[in-house]
């Protein structure tokens, strides 16, 4: 074993890490979530991560997620990659790695009640690095340098194709950067008032992209020109008039026309949207809760789940 100064000599680096599903926030503190994917074995060549170029990666299952014995689920990570990469380079990959895997997570899974969602992550103390040469005879190696009440419990599955990973770079931009970190944010809250105000923190992000602001100033060239009085004091209603560009910008920038509520399909539709804005003006200004647990888990969080795939 050595601690690895100078890796850049080598050709190629393996990780060997384990990777969990975390147990996730509840909106009750008697209820437990427990996660999982319906994947013993699953491996891909030629993939990235980020901008990472990966040679193989393998998932390979240690424990499913079992509520009756407390067990999250769990697997064996590992993956080759080109170049000797240093601790820090290995930390970051995997960090984008449990993100990357956490957003398809929740991309994917259509039943959000009650809960949110902690994610992904690895155990960084039994982290081990393996350097091989040209021969790819992984030899020397280097380990990570930091060393009362009834309870309702769930186990949820979802499908294998959460560990498939893109064969081409995949580049970010500043706002897919926001909107994924604030999405992830929101759903690692413990309570559900929490989780529905920094949700809703993904829609005053685009409130002040150059797109929104764009359609809200047509909108308003076109209310001046076109409208009495009375009606521009009818469409200038905050809300309103709100949920109406909100709509727009979501259908213009992302596509998005429909969503899954529930297992369900809905059409994306001003009056709900009208409904989110409403109900977190409620909740912030007047304290009134009644509407966050429907609103956010039939609407909120599914239209997000849906901006976050069309990223």
């Amino acid at each position: 074993m050595f601690f690895a100064d100078h890796c850049e000599q080598y050709k190629y680096t393996k990780i060997i890490v384990p990777l969990f599903l975390e147990n996730s926030p509840s909106d009750y503190d008697d209820m437990q979530y427990y996660w999982d994917v319906n994947c013993d074995d699953y491996y891909q060549e030629d993939i990235y991560i980020g901008t990472n170029k990966i040679r193989e990666i393998r998932f390979e299952r240690i424990k499913k997620a079992d509520c009756e014995y407390d067990n999250r689920a769990e697997w064996k990570l590992e993956m080759i990659i080109d170049g000797g990469k240093s601790e820090e380079e290995t930390i970051n990959i995997l960090n984008e790695l449990c993100t990357v895997l956490s957003l398809k997570f929740v991309c994917h899974y259509k039943h959000f009640q009650y809960c949110g969602f902690n994610g992904f992550a690895y155990d960084r103390l039994h982290m081990e690095r393996r350097y091989a040469y040209e021969d790819k005879a992984f030899s020397d190696k280097a380990f990570s340098m930091y060393a009362g009440s009834i309870e309702i419990k769930t186990t949820s599955v979802i499908e294998n194709k959460v560990f498939k990973l893109p064969k081409s770079p995949t580049a970010n931009s500043e706002l897919k950067d926001r909107l994924t970190d604030a999405f992830l944010r929101s759903l690692r809250c413990k309570d559900e008032i929490s989780r529905y105000i920094l949700l809703y923190y993904l829609f005053e992000i685009m409130y002040a992209t150059d797109e929104y602001q764009e359609i809200k100033k047509q909108y308003e060239l076109s209310l001046s020109k076109n409208s009495s009085s009375k009606n521009k004091c009818a469409q200038n209603n905050g809300d309103k008039k709100r949920s109406m560009l909100l709509a727009q910008y979501l259908q213009k920038e992302f596509g998005l026309k429909e969503y899954s509520s529930l297992g369900k399909t809905a059409v994306l539709d001003a009056k709900i949207l009208e409904n989110i804005i409403t109900n977190r003006n409620n909740l912030t200004h007047r304290g009134d809760i009644s509407k966050v647990s429907q609103l956010m888990y039939n609407h909120l969080l599914p239209i997000l789940q849906e901006v976050i795939r069309k990223l």
